[in-house]
């Protein structure tokens, strides 16, 4: 404020050169100051496209993150799954593993090995024994 005051004080002479003067200085500066204000904006909005990059990884990563989670838990459950799946394959194989065997008990004691039926051959075998037995007993003086 007291150079504006110390400019009225000046006589009017005096202030054109030194306007010309400042002006000149001005205009000297001129490219320099258009590169450093092209910088600082290239700066500033650089840095705001690194704020924006670095918001879009963030999110990126936040996203990878939950389908990750979301994957290995579909994953565990399958597992899962598949355990008790074959858990319950081994027991009712094991059930009917034990009904074949009761079941081929019963079927080979009734029709394949009747102990009537087995007896009443083993007896008629051992009525043909006697019967040659005898037979030849009548040819063969021993």
């Amino acid at each position: 404020m007291a150079d504006f005051f110390a400019l009225r004080e000046k006589p009017e002479k005096d202030l054109i050169p030194e306007y010309f003067q400042y002006l000149q200085r001005a205009n000297d500066f001129y490219q320099l100051e258009n590169r450093s204000a092209i910088k600082l904006q290239s700066v500033y909005r650089a840095s705001k496209i690194r704020e924006r990059w670095h918001l879009i990884q963030r999110t990126v990563a936040l996203i990878q993150r939950i389908g990750r989670g979301m994957i290995g838990r579909l994953k565990a459950k399958a597992a899962l799954m598949k355990r008790a799946e074959l858990c319950n394959k081994a027991y009712f194989n094991t059930c009917a593993t034990s009904i074949q065997k009761i079941f081929r008990g019963f079927w080979s004691r009734n029709y394949v090995h009747c102990m009537r039926t087995r007896n009443t051959y083993l007896q008629g075998i051992m009525d043909v024994g006697e019967r040659t037995n005898t037979y030849f007993s009548d040819f063969f003086f021993f």
